[in-house]
């Protein structure tokens, strides 16, 4: 089952800066549908989220890949398969 709208949001809203900058390449979303760079995530991640929501069928499928590959970039975080739909756990922030 696909994860839901909010599920994604937090999941977006997790990632540190670099890993949410690396997700925006990877699926592609153009630079017009965000705020200045400069915020962090989770102040971005409902301007994702609005794009998504343009094309859904599509644009949904491309920020879930873009979200598995980035944390499976960043560190092995789930050596195991992830269950079909789910999206794996955001990485600690450092304090």
């Amino acid at each position: 089952m696909p994860p839901s709208d909010t599920e994604l949001l937090d999941a977006l809203s997790a990632l540190l800066p670099a890993q949410f900058e690396a997700l925006l390449l990877r699926a592609k979303v153009p630079a017009a549908y965000l705020p200045s760079g400069v915020a962090p995530p989770p102040t971005r991640a409902p301007d994702v989220g609005r794009w998504v929501r343009q094309d859904p069928a599509r644009r949904r499928l491309l920020v879930e890949d873009a979200l598995r590959k980035v944390h499976g970039a960043a560190a092995a975080i789930a050596p195991e398969p992830l269950a079909s739909g789910a999206i794996p756990p955001p990485t600690a922030r450092p304090r």
